[in-house]
């Protein structure tokens, strides 16, 4: 009988953690504090190529966060080589030759958690790829609408410099940058120049060598940019 006492106790302590309020908070979902800041993004916001990821600008706010003992911390959906496209809401439509959105790391994702900011930042990827300005301006309208219509506050940052084989890709990073600019002049974190050359390439102090991506002082420019522009709170 003691032998079964023992048994049904631990069945019963085992369900009731399961039950927990704690446990049915984590479940399929990596971030299980209760409020985020959720970060939508490409390489340089998931810390490619880092060789201390904990150097990486969305690490630094996040671990200031924890500092802070906020109820409130950062999950970081951002995937290498992710353009605007990927990230619009599920159910988008997707034109020719374009991505499709990614359900588990788009804008719908990030609603789907109890979200209380969202910060994008897509530098150059569209420029890349040959996406015009008009389209990659429609694309994040898509996102900054559905940001409005639930209310919750957004930041988006800056192009930032890229090595480019051809010019007319140079002069885009800053065409396109001013346009986002001025349309979002009350949500966005400008720090372009302080990372570029004169025709936008990546200032050799803050490039990890391949032309494309920021070593760790490129993203304590990012890290601090967004701390001066009060935008992250």
């Amino acid at each position: 009988m003691k032998h079964i006492n023992c048994a049904y106790y631990a069945i019963v302590a085992f369900i009731l953690i399961f039950l927990s309020p704690a446990c049915r908070s984590t479940k399929g979902d990596p971030a299980p504090w209760s409020r985020k800041i959720v970060v939508l993004g490409s390489s340089t916001a998931a810390g490619f190529g880092l060789t201390n990821p904990d150097s990486s600008w969305v690490n630094r706010l996040d671990k200031k966060l924890a500092a802070e003992n906020k109820d409130i911390r950062i999950l970081n959906l951002a995937v290498p080589g992710f353009s605007t496209y990927e990230v619009k809401p599920n159910y988008s439509e997707v034109p020719t030759n374009r991505p499709h959105w990614n359900k588990n790391h788009n804008i719908s994702k990030a609603l789907s958690y109890n979200t209380v900011k969202v910060i994008i930042s897509l530098p150059n990827n569209d420029i890349a790829n040959n996406y015009t300005d008009d389209e990659i301006i429609a694309n994040y309208k898509t996102l900054t609408a559905l940001l409005d219509e639930k209310q919750i506050p957004y930041v988006i940052t800056s192009t930032q410099p890229r090595n480019f084989t051809t010019q007319s890709q140079q002069i885009r990073i800053k065409e396109l940058n001013d346009k986002l600019l001025a349309i979002y002049k009350n949500n966005y974190c400008d720090y372009l120049n302080k990372l570029c050359t004169s025709d936008y390439r990546i200032l050799n102090t803050y490039s990890l060598g391949d032309g494309v991506h920021l070593n760790s002082k490129g993203h304590d420019v990012i890290y601090k940019s967004l701390l001066m522009s009060n935008l992250f709170k």
